[in-house]
């Protein structure tokens, strides 16, 4: 299988960034059913990822770095990143209702976004000295950040309370501080999901039409990436060696088919459990490890 590629040329505006600080603190555990399974994906093979110290509380990995760190969250009891040694750290926000750690570079230092007591969702970025940078876009509400990568630059999403006829606009905050916006030309809501080191950009937009698109934003133009075989495409990370990662809906196949698109050559490798079950992959590191859910 190939992906189709159809490339058309975007701008990109550059602005200001807003920076607040808070401390990280201990979470507290809570509990809830099991439904979904963590999983990590290495050297051809699928593990369930959990974590032994928080019994009975849904793993949800979405984010893995070349040491083998991964990023993740706990459904209704918060963030954490777990070691490759299987250490665990919880990242706990004052007033939050919920955190959602979205993924974590080579540094240590995760993105992710939370819910505060007063129903705001910002986000923030947890470094591996213990502290918390919480991000603020100006113009935007509802800020979301998703990836990082090793240069500490993140993308996200966020709604724009400036951008005619844009409701969710995509970003690219800087190591300087500065913010480019980054939207398709006939995007009428854009998320950022991923960034490599090459600073190449993907994610999903939707048209004033409701049409729903994957794309790769590279050297200032933005390709559509389109799998015939799938009736929809999310997007959700792309590594160093040009790898995508994401998943889709395939005829015959489970509702959430994982796969790996390498854009160097055009090949489609799904991810579907060893037992057939359907995959909702999150992350891939430059040794093509991957995490995910089942």
């Amino acid at each position: 299988m190939r992906a189709i590629y159809r490339s058309f040329i975007g701008s990109a505006l550059a602005t200001t960034v807003l920076l607040a600080f808070a401390t990280i603190a201990q979470a507290q555990n809570a509990s809830s059913p099991v439904s979904t399974v963590g999983f990590l994906y290495s050297n051809n093979q699928f593990a369930t990822l959990a974590l032994p110290d928080i019994p009975n509380t849904d793993v949800v990995p979405t984010g893995i770095n070349d040491s083998g760190d991964v990023a993740g969250f706990l459904v209704n009891a918060g963030c954490f990143l777990r070691r490759a040694d299987q250490s665990v750290s919880m990242i706990s926000l004052s007033g939050a209702t919920k955190c959602v750690a979205s993924h974590v570079n080579d540094a240590g230092s995760v993105v992710g976004w939370y819910v505060s007591a007063s129903h705001m969702q910002l986000s923030f970025l947890a470094s591996v000295d213990g502290n918390v940078t919480l991000i603020s876009i100006p113009d935007c509400s509802s800020v979301s950040a998703y990836g990082i990568n090793n240069k500490a630059e993140i993308v996200g999403s966020c709604e724009s309370e400036a951008a005619s006829g844009v409701s969710e606009v995509g970003f690219l905050l800087g190591t300087g501080g500065t913010i480019t916006i980054i939207n398709p030309p006939s995007a009428a809501n854009t998320f950022l999901r991923g960034i490599n080191d090459k600073e190449m950009i993907v994610g999903n937009y939707y048209t004033a039409q409701n049409e729903y698109h994957a794309f790769l934003y590279s050297d200032g133009q933005f390709k559509n990436i389109d799998i015939p075989e799938c009736s929809r495409v999310d997007i959700r990370a792309i590594n160093n060696q040009g790898q995508i990662l994401g998943f889709c809906g395939i005829a015959g196949k489970p509702a959430n088919q994982g796969f790996v698109l390498d854009i160097a050559n055009g090949s489609f490798k799904p991810l579907v459990g060893p037992k057939g079950e359907e995959t909702s992959p999150n992350a891939i590191n430059n040794k093509g490890d991957i995490v995910g859910i089942w």
